[in-house]
């Protein structure tokens, strides 16, 4: 489990939500991860099928 503070990001694209929820120093790249997400989400559902869910979220966590 990991805790913020968190600068939280939003894009809707069609009926899924995805955010990011970034600490301040890299707040910055969210719009670059809410794009590539948006990119790979289509791409798996194309191959795969829909993807099940409503959101998608993108977390920083202070260890890789």
């Amino acid at each position: 489990m990991f805790a913020g503070p968190y600068v939280v990001a939003e894009r809707q694209a069609g009926r899924l939500r995805i955010r990011t929820y970034f600490h301040a120093d890299i707040a910055d790249a969210a719009n670059h991860y809410l794009e590539a997400s948006e990119i790979y989400i289509r791409r798996f559902e194309a191959e795969i099928g829909p993807y099940p869910f409503d959101d998608f979220h993108v977390m920083s966590a202070p260890y890789q």
